[in-house]
């Protein structure tokens, strides 16, 4: 329930997926989207970052590390992000948002 996003967001996050594990090999882990009526997405309630923004499905949580457990190279992984047009933030994990 923690894994909505709209159409636009999840055809990037699979352009994303496929440009990286092309490029890499990596495979990226992706967590927390939107729940799938917005709302509070905290389990504290306080939306405190880095999900205040998690309530349209536009954004998306990725593992700093891959399904291996290799440590995906930030600057590398901004390059990637880029190419498709999305704003992306570092801070305990990549947060990604495609509008």
């Amino acid at each position: 329930v923690n894994h909505y996003g709209t159409s636009r967001l999840i055809e990037k996050l699979k352009a994303l997926a496929d440009s990286v594990h092309a490029d890499s090999s990596y495979v990226l882990r992706i967590n927390d989207i939107s729940l799938q009526y917005g709302g509070p997405f905290d389990t504290e309630n306080n939306w405190d970052t880095p999900h205040e923004n998690h309530r349209e499905g536009a954004n998306a949580d990725i593992s700093y590390t891959d399904a291996g457990a290799r440590r995906i190279r930030e600057k590398y992984f901004e390059t990637e992000v880029n190419k498709l047009g999305a704003k992306l933030k570092s801070h305990g994990h990549f947060h990604v948002t495609y509008r």
